[in-house]
């Protein structure tokens, strides 16, 4: 999806990728992303307790996306900013990492939140920066599953239809959002939060009822 999605939008000349900016939070997210990975299991290993494990990541996910939605809710009364130390842009991105991957999430709506608020980017550039962020980092992941624990206990049968999907979304994302305003680009990502926010709430109930 990331690499669709990136190939598509290199043609735009409307989207723009700051690639010193997004390079720097990227190498952070993978650094963030192996910390947050083994702070996870360290939590997991230490309560042995799925149920309450599960319950802990959507209550800080649905706790972080409420967050965003407010944010963007209210951004124009807001201040944002336009972060030039590296080793500023390299802790963001660290913190992105580890909350990505001690919430087990690809990170997307974090990370187009705090481009938009710490480097004062538009809907649209943030969409494509997140996705360029995300290639980096997730490849990371994967590549660091491939040489220890493999993918043995991963249920890999739907990646035979997820891919595909991903990559027709991909291309015909990248195609839409040429075709809409940064206005409309943000309602529709309030709208996709509150969404997984709610998906986040129905996953706590149906946990705590187990």
């Amino acid at each position: 999806m990331a690499i669709s999605s990136l190939l598509k939008s290199s043609k735009n000349t409307n989207l723009h990728i700051n690639k010193e900016i997004s390079s720097l939070i990227a190498i952070g997210s993978i650094l963030g992303g192996l910390a947050g990975k083994l702070s996870f299991n360290l939590l997991v290993l230490s309560m042995d307790i799925p149920s309450i494990t599960a319950i802990t990541q959507s209550t800080i996910l649905a706790s972080l996306l409420l967050l965003i939605y407010m944010y963007f809710k209210k951004k124009a009364q807001l201040k944002s900013f336009v972060l030039t130390n590296k080793l500023v842009i390299l802790s963001v991105g660290f913190s992105l990492g580890f909350l990505s991957a001690f919430l087990s999430i690809g990170g997307g709506p974090l990370n187009v939140a705090m481009l938009v608020l710490l480097f004062s980017m538009k809907g649209k550039d943030a969409g494509i920066n997140s996705i360029f962020i995300i290639f980096f980092s997730q490849l990371s992941a994967l590549v660091l599953i491939l040489f220890t624990t493999g993918f043995n206990d991963y249920h890999l049968s739907m990646l035979y239809f997820m891919i595909p999907g991903g990559i027709m979304g991909g291309i015909i994302g990248s195609h839409i959002v040429t075709k809409l305003t940064n206005s409309m680009v943000e309602k529709i990502f309030n709208v996709s939060i509150l969404f997984i926010i709610c998906i986040n709430l129905y996953n706590i109930v149906k946990i705590a009822l187990l």
